[in-house]
């Protein structure tokens, strides 16, 4: 059993010198060279222009005492992290701009929902349709429906708007939405003061 472990640590021990000699040697194929003779740096633009740099350590000093490291660190750059206010603004005025699309669709619809209504009361006391797209569903509840593609509509290119690249349109998302609805309230209020003839 002596044996055994006395072979397993010999071997252990050949496979480190080994490691660390082919290491030494790759290690000093690529690090610079240490001249035993000087206590300062070269920084000559002869030496510069060779590839590798010297490097001048004295005699007295031995090798292990300060052992080259095999790999060069690399720097580690101390960068903050700031937010950036621009970026933060604009995402809350693009919360801010969806809130309102939002209201301003729910705005929109009503007021088309109250369009239909007053249209179909007026249709009721007598009176007739005259918008020639909405005409053929005047008679029946498919008024209700149909006249919600315009604010459909609206809300898209609103939208579309409010995503565009330039920025004058994109101040302006709101006017399509905003100018429906008006009209759609116009309408119905009209509608409410039309009696029969």
């Amino acid at each position: 059993m002596r044996a055994n472990l006395g072979s397993a640590f010999l071997m252990i021990l050949v496979l480190f010198a080994s490691s660390a000699l082919l290491g030494q040697e790759l290690a000093t194929s690529s690090e610079p060279t240490v001249a035993s003779d000087q206590t300062t740096l070269d920084f000559s633009s002869s030496k510069a222009s060779s590839g590798s740099t010297v490097l001048l350590a004295s005699a007295d000093v031995s090798p292990m005492a300060y052992p080259e490291p095999t790999m060069a660190a690399a720097p580690i750059l101390a960068t903050p992290i700031v937010p950036e206010k621009k970026a933060d603004a604009n995402l809350k005025a693009q919360a801010r701009n969806k809130k309102i699309w939002y209201s301003l669709s729910v705005v929109n619809h009503t007021a088309a929902t109250f369009d239909a209504w007053s249209t179909r009361s007026s249709i009721q006391r007598g009176a007739q349709e005259l918008n020639p797209m909405l005409k053929p569903f005047a008679s029946s509840n498919a008024l209700y429906a149909t006249i919600q593609v315009a604010p459909f509509g609206m809300d898209y290119l609103g939208r579309r708007m409010m995503r565009s690249h330039n920025s004058v349109v994109r101040k302006m998302w709101w006017l399509p939405q905003t100018a429906s609805a008006a009209i759609s309230f116009a309408a119905g209020i009209h509608n409410m003061g039309v009696n029969a003839d």
